[in-house]
């Protein structure tokens, strides 16, 4: 792990060319266990640098936003400016006098128990937020509905094989039948599942994508729609992730659907999202004031 790292990074700064650069030169070249040590502390305290459609690109140190504490309701989440790479805290809803400011250190997406064990495991700490705190959640038994652990790994072997099914599809006619087997797949899961277990939204992630490629514009719009309602389940009334998504379905519903005016109404609240997660100034911003417009014509 970072010892090997640690390793191979004193051996690259043992290489003449690089002992000439100005940025690097040292009193003394630091040793493996200092480069351990930075190493674990970059893990630590690093923050994924994100493009407006969240993909990582990288990342990064950044001293007052690891002043920031962590809370799996946030208040704050975090943007980055594409040029510069800087970091921008925007509060996605009222914060009062004297509240700390925290953002979600992980994704909100899953159930309490691996969320505070990927806390302890990456970040060390035990979180102690309300949402943790709180009696086995409502919401838990929602994101993992079934309790057999056996059927449990087969319904994800099976959702494993059915995905890769459809991302190794290269003709049109492929990626149909790829996704009518899904759709068969996740039709089964959802009988028995709730309508915001996380297998059925990993499912309907996939073959929201497969229905675009395959250009069937219905039942992309359908399930997308099932996701929007999911992640108005699990994340923020004004989180990024609902914002996307909700701009994914308007952006379909104007060019597959059948009601205009509803296609306006969710790109207006698209809209309202990431204007506070993105900013004014944002490409995904603009990008909507444009389709806002071609609707409205």
């Amino acid at each position: 792990g970072n010892r090997y790292l640690a390793q191979m990074a004193q051996s690259l700064l043992q290489q003449p060319k690089l002992r000439k650069k100005k940025a690097l030169v040292f009193e003394r070249l630091p040793t493996v266990e200092e480069l351990a040590y930075l190493l674990c502390s970059f893990a630590a305290n690093d923050f994924s640098i994100w493009d407006p459609l969240l993909v990582g690109l990288g990342a990064a140190v950044y001293p007052i936003g690891a002043l920031l504490n962590h809370s799996c309701e946030p208040n704050v989440v975090l943007y980055y400016h594409q040029s510069s790479h800087r970091q921008e805290m925007r509060c996605i809803r009222r914060v009062e006098v004297g509240e700390h400011l925290c953002h979600s250190y992980i994704d909100l997406a899953a159930i309490s128990e691996i969320r505070r064990e990927k806390l302890k495991s990456v970040y060390h700490f035990d979180c102690d937020c309300e949402r943790c705190c709180q009696p086995p959640h409502i919401l838990d038994e929602r994101l993992k509905s079934v309790a057999c652990d056996q059927k449990q790994k087969k319904d994800e072997d099976d959702v494993s094989r059915y995905i890769r099914a459809l991302d190794t599809a290269e003709s049109c006619a492929d990626i149909v039948d790829a996704c009518k087997d899904l759709q068969i797949l996740e039709t089964t899961l959802a009988e028995s599942r709730s309508d915001i277990d996380l297998l059925v939204l990993r499912v309907r992630s996939s073959l929201l994508q497969g229905w675009i490629e395959a250009g069937n514009g219905g039942f992309a719009i359908q399930t997308c729609a099932a996701l929007v309602r999911a992640y108005r389940a699990i994340y923020p009334t004004h989180h990024p992730l609902l914002g996307l998504q909700l701009y994914t379905l308007g952006n379909l519903q104007l060019d597959c659907g059948p009601n205009p005016k509803e296609a306006i109404d969710t790109l207006k609240e698209a809209k309202s999202i990431l204007l506070i997660t993105h900013g004014s100034e944002s490409e995904m911003v603009s990008g909507l004031d444009l389709l806002l417009q071609s609707a409205r014509k």
